[in-house]
C-alpha cells in the first residue's frame, strides 16, 4: 500500500515538476525577449544623454586645447555603465585620446558632420562631431568623439536578472512541491490507501456476505467517496451474480447430463438404423443382381425353348420315317425310291437338328459364362470385345423385343485380368438403364455404341446412346442410392449406384457421366490393367 501511495505521489510530483519547469522555461524566454528591448532603449537613452551633455564640453576643451578638461570629460563619459571605450581626436592629428577598450586602438576616425550610430553583431559605435560655435560666426568642427558599447554587457545584465528570477522560481517550485505533496498525501494518497486495503480484504473473502466498512470513507461525498460506495455496490452485485452463477451452473450440469443421455440414446438408435440401412442396401443390391440374373435366365429359357422344340419335332419326324422304312424292309416292300426319299429326309432332319442344337448350345454357353461370372467373385483373364459380345448375346431376348441396336466397336486386342462378373453387371445395368429410361422400355428407336481406347496401364471404354438423355438436376444425383425417376414403375434406384461402386472399388477405375435432355448419355469408364498372375505362380 505504501509503495502504491509513494508511486502515486512521486508520479504526481514529477508531473508538477515537469509542468513547472516548462512554465519556468517559457517565463524566462518571455522575460528575455521582453527585457531585451527595454534594456536596449535604456542603454540608447543613457548613451545619448551622456553624449548630449558631454560632447559640447569636450568640443570646447579641444578648441582651447585644455587637455586636462578633455580627459575629465572623457572619463565622465566612460563612467556610463553601457560605455566600454571612448576616443577623442582632432582633424589635424594634433590630439588623440583613447580610453577603455579603445585604448589600444589605432584607428583614425574621419571628420563627420552629424551623429552616426553603427550597429554591429557584437558592438555598437557612436560617432559624434565635436562642434564649437563662434559668436557671430559659423560653427567649427574641431574633432570627433567615438563611443564604443558591447552587446555582451546587455546580455549579462539580462542573465543576471534571469538568475535572480530562476532562484526565486526554484524556491517557489520547491515550496509548491512540498505543499502539493503534503496535500496529495493527505487528500488523495491516504484515502486511496484505505480504499485499496478495503478492496484487498473484501476480495480475499469474496464468498462472505460480511463486508468490512471503512468509517473514514463512509461520510465522504467526493470522488473518493463515490469510488468507495461504487465498489461496495459492485461487490454486492458480484456476490449476487456468483450465487446465481452457482445455481445456473448446477442447472446447466443437469441439462447437459440430460442432453448427453438423450444424445447417447439417439446416437445408438442412429447407429442401429444405419446398420440396418446398410444391411438393407446390401440385400437390395443382391436382390438387384439376382433379379438381373433371373431376367437373364428367363430370357435365355424362352430363347432356348424354340430351337429345342424344333429339334424335338425333327426327332419325332425322323423316328416316324425310320419306323416306316423299317416296315418296308421287313415286308420286302423296300424300293429304291423309298430308300432315296428316306435318306433325303434324314439329311434334311440332320441339318435342322444341327442348326437348332448349335443355336441352343451357343445361347446356353453365353448364359453359362455370364451367369457364372455374375454369381462368382473371382478374377479371370478375358477378352474385352469377346466377353462384351457374350453379354450382348445373353441379353438378346430383351434386345429383340426393343427397337434398339447395339454396336460393339471395342478393340479386339484388349485383354483384361479383372472381375468379369463385375464388368458384366456394369454393362448389363447400363444397357438396362438405356432401354428403360433412354428409349422408354425399348419403344423408341435408337442405338447404343461401345468404343474403347487402349493405353499402356489402362483402357478407356465409352458407352453412348442417342436416347432421351436427362436434366442437370437428375444427372447431379445419378449415383445416389435409391434415386430413381421411375419409382412408380418399380424402379429401385440402385442401377447406377451399383455401376459406380463396382467401377470405383471392384474394378479399381473411374467413371464419368455426361448427359443433357434430348442428346442421350455418355458414360466414360477408365479401367486399370492389372498384371495377370496364373494360379500357382509365386508372388510377393
Amino acid at each position: 500500500m505504501i509503495g502504491i501511495r509513494q508511486s502515486l505521489i512521486r508520479t504526481f510530483m514529477l508531473y508538477i515538476t515537469l509542468a513547472a519547469f516548462c512554465a519556468l522555461l517559457a517565463l524566462m524566454t518571455a522575460q528575455y525577449y521582453s527585457l531585451k528591448p527595454i534594456l536596449e532603449r535604456t542603454r540608447d537613452n543613457s548613451i545619448e544623454a551622456s553624449l548630449e551633455n558631454m560632447a559640447p564640453l569636450i568640443a570646447r576643451s579641444l578648441w582651447f586645447f585644455d587637455e586636462e578638461a578633455i580627459i575629465r570629460s572623457a572619463e565622465a563619459v566612460l563612467r556610463d555603465q553601457f560605455i566600454m571605450g571612448v576616443s577623442v581626436n582632432d582633424h589635424k592629428e594634433l590630439y588623440d585620446l583613447r580610453l577603455g577598450d579603445l585604448s589600444e586602438s589605432t584607428t583614425i576616425y574621419p571628420q563627420i558632420d552629424a551623429l552616426t550610430k553603427i550597429v554591429e553583431k557584437h558592438q555598437i559605435i557612436y560617432k559624434v562631431p565635436l562642434l564649437v560655435e563662434q559668436f557671430g560666426k559659423e560653427t567649427i568642427n574641431v574633432g570627433t568623439l567615438v563611443v564604443f558599447c558591447k552587446n555582451d554587457l546587455l546580455n549579462e545584465r539580462i542573465f543576471d536578472i534571469a538568475k535572480v528570477s530562476l532562484l526565486i522560481s526554484v524556491i517557489v517550485i520547491a515550496a509548491l512541491q512540498i505543499t502539493v505533496g503534503l496535500i496529495t498525501r493527505n487528500v488523495i494518497a491516504k484515502p486511496l490507501e484505505s480504499i485499496t486495503t478495503h478492496v484487498s480484504k473484501n476480495m480475499q473473502s469474496i464468498d462472505s456476505d460480511n463486508m468490512e466498512e471503512q468509517q473514514s470513507l463512509e461520510g465522504r461525498r467526493d470522488e473518493i467517496g463515490r469510488l468507495y460506495h461504487e465498489f461496495n455496490a459492485q461487490h454486492q452485485a458480484l456476490l449476487e451474480r456468483d450465487r446465481n452463477l452457482v445455481h445456473y451452473q448446477s442447472k446447466l450440469e443437469q441439462v447437459v447430463e440430460q442432453r448427453t443421455n438423450e444424445l447417447s440414446t439417439t446416437n445408438k438408435e442412429l447407429s442401429q438404423s444405419l446398420e440396418r440401412l446398410q444391411i438393407a442396401q446390401k440385400e437390395l443390391i443382391q436382390q438387384e443382381k439376382l433379379a438381373s440374373l433371373g431376367a437373364l435366365v428367363s430370357g435365355i429359357a424362352h430363347e432356348v425353348n424354340t430351337p429345342l422344340g424344333v429339334a424335338i419335332t425333327a426327332t419325332s419326324h425322323l423316328a416316324e420315317e425310320i419306323k416306316l422304312i423299317n416296315q418296308c424292309f421287313t415286308q420286302d416292300n423296300l424300293t429304291k425310291s423309298n430308300l432315296v426319299e428316306f435318306l433325303t429326309t434324314c439329311s434334311e432332319t440332320e441339318a435342322l437338328l444341327t442348326n437348332n442344337l448349335n443355336r441352343a448350345g451357343n445361347l446356353i454357353q453365353s448364359f453359362k459364362k455370364v451367369a457364372v461370372d455374375q454369381a462368382s467373385d473371382e478374377k479371370r483373364l478375358f477378352s474385352l470385345y469377346q466377353y462384351t459380345e457374350e453379354i450382348i448375346t445373353s441379353l438378346s431376348p430383351t434386345l429383340r423385343k426393343s427397337k434398339v441396336r447395339i454396336e460393339n466397336n471395342l478393340q479386339k486386342d484388349i485383354t483384361l485380368y479383372s472381375y468379369a462378373g463385375a464388368f458384366s453387371q456394369v454393362l448389363t445395368n447400363l444397357i438396362s438403364n438405356s432401354l428403360i429410361h433412354g428409349f422408354s422400355n425399348g419403344k423408341l428407336e435408337g442405338s447404343i455404341t461401345l468404343t474403347s481406347v487402349d493405353h499402356e496401364d489402362y483402357c478407356t471404354i465409352t458407352y453412348e446412346d442417342n436416347g432421351k438423355g436427362m436434366s442437370d438436376e437428375t444427372l447431379r444425383y445419378i449415383y445416389d442410392p435409391f434415386f430413381t425417376t421411375t419409382r412408380a414403375e418399380g424402379g429401385s434406384g440402385l442401377g447406377m449406384n451399383i455401376v459406380y461402386n463396382l467401377i470405383t472399388s471392384k474394378l479399381d477405375g473411374m467413371v464419368e457421366t455426361k448427359s443433357s435432355v434430348g442428346e442421350g448419355i455418355r458414360v466414360t469408364m477408365t479401367l486399370k490393367k492389372q498384371k495377370y498372375k496364373p494360379e500357382g505362380s509365386e508372388h510377393e
